[in-house]
């Protein structure tokens, strides 16, 4: 603040700028759920990203790498 304010004028300000800031933060809030909301009638609660079949997905994406790094991992047991 460049100029000097009084107590009065300072709180006036705050209460002010606080408004304006809970205005952005309702309408983000607002904003963010409405781009999320179709996500809830096609995930139930679940990450709909989730690959569920960890085993297979490495089988497929890492094959010979996966197997060889495995059997040196079981020499260590």
């Amino acid at each position: 603040m460049a100029k000097e304010l009084t107590n009065k004028q300072r709180i006036a300000l705050v209460r002010k700028l606080s408004k304006k800031f809970t205005k952005k933060i309702n309408r983000n809030s607002k904003v963010r759920l409405s781009e999320t909301l179709y996500l809830d009638k096609y995930d139930n609660g679940t990450n709909p990203y989730h690959y569920t079949d960890a085993s297979k997905y490495a089988n497929e994406h890492y094959g010979a790498a996966m197997r060889d790094t495995m059997a040196m991992d079981n020499d260590w047991d």
